[in-house]
């Protein structure tokens, strides 16, 4: 009996590794950079993001915020100004711990 459940936890751990799916990476939806310590700043979440390219474009294509470090976010400004509230576009490659990569384009919205 605990050799199957040791069996049973080693499978579940090698899928979760070698699983690695557009669902593991999050980015929210909307975004509020108002100083008031909540949804502050747009971050990429996923546990198995071992590299990312995050980019956030406006509704003329231009970049106002890029990055490569997981743990850096958009703080909402452009050319140290706040950002328009509106909607935003995005691009995120991820490579995942076990090598694959992932491509995902969405949109925020910034609320003020």
């Amino acid at each position: 009996c605990l050799i199957g459940i040791v069996l049973l936890f080693a499978l579940f751990a090698l899928l979760w590794y070698w699983d690695c799916i557009d669902k593991d990476t999050f980015v929210p939806n909307t975004f509020s950079p108002n100083g008031d310590g909540e949804n502050d700043i747009l971050y990429v979440r996923g546990l198995k993001a071992e590299e990312i390219y995050f980019s956030v474009y406006n509704r003329w294509g231009e970049i106002v915020f890029e990055t490569n470090e997981k743990n850096k976010g958009w703080n909402g400004y452009y050319k140290s100004n706040p950002a328009e509230f509106g909607v935003y576009g995005w691009f995120l490659k991820v490579k995942c711990i076990n090598g694959s990569e992932n491509f995902k384009k969405e949109y925020v919205t910034l609320i003020r």
